[in-house]
């Protein structure tokens, strides 16, 4: 996905919404992360974070993609009974 301006307001938007991820566009992709610190990690904050990032790509990546050209990295693999979550964790209220 080209770097644009309209991508990069897109991004400041998603970001101002965002609670403990974030997106950032690097190397013609947009990526959405969590910062874990290590020495504090256990399985179930990792598995959070995880939940996060995946509901927040799952939510945002096709419009995204819709509307700044590009595709998303993992719906070829998602089985036919994959559902996003209701819920949008990660955000502010």
């Amino acid at each position: 996905m080209p770097a644009t301006p309209g991508l990069f307001a897109a991004l400041n938007t998603l970001n101002s919404q965002l609670g403990f991820a974030r997106a950032f566009w690097v190397a013609d992709q947009v990526l959405i992360e969590a910062d874990l610190l290590g020495e504090t990690l256990e399985p179930r904050g990792f598995d959070n974070a995880c939940e996060r990032v995946a509901t927040v790509t799952d939510r945002v990546s096709g419009g995204l993609a819709a509307e700044f050209g590009g595709r998303t990295a993992f719906d070829e693999s998602k089985s036919a009974g994959y559902r996003t979550p209701e819920r949008l964790t990660g955000l502010y209220l």
